[in-house]
C-alpha cells in the first residue's frame, strides 16, 4: 500500500487507472507487477488511515522539494531563474503540421 501512496504523489499520478496500468506493467516502487482490481486499490485506498496517508505525503514532499532545492542551475539558465519562479517548454511540434494541413485547406478552395 505505501509504494502506491508514494507512486501516486512522487510520479503525480491523476488516476487510479494509470497506477493499475503501473502496477500491472512495471510494478511500482519495489512491488513486482500484479493485476489488481479497480475496486480492491479503492477499497483498500478507502481503509487507509487518514492520518498515514498525510504522514506519508508530507514525507515525500519534503523530499522533494529538498531534491529541488538541490539541483544546479546551468549558467544560461541562472539568469532567468533570478527573475522568474518557473520555466514553461511549449512543443510546437502540433501546430506546424495544423498549419500545413490550414494551408493545403486554404489553397484547395478557388478564390
Amino acid at each position: 500500500m505505501a509504494a502506491i501512496v508514494l507512486s501516486i504523489v512522487y510520479r503525480q499520478v491523476q488516476h487510479l487507472t494509470d497506477v493499475l496500468r503501473s502496477l500491472e506493467i512495471e510494478g511500482l516502487m519495489w512491488v513486482e507487477a500484479m493485476k489488481v482490481s479497480k475496486q480492491a486499490l479503492f477499497q483498500r485506498l478507502n481503509s487507509l488511515p487518514a492520518h498515514l496517508f498525510a504522514l506519508v505525503f508530507e514525507q515525500v514532499i519534503e523530499h522533494l522539494s529538498a531534491k529541488r532545492s538541490a539541483k544546479e542551475l546551468a549558467p544560461a539558465s541562472s539568469s532567468v531563474a533570478q527573475r522568474f519562479t518557473a520555466i514553461w517548454i511549449g512543443d510546437a511540434s502540433l501546430m506546424n503540421g495544423t498549419k500545413k494541413s490550414s494551408k493545403a485547406c486554404v489553397a484547395s478552395f478557388p478564390a
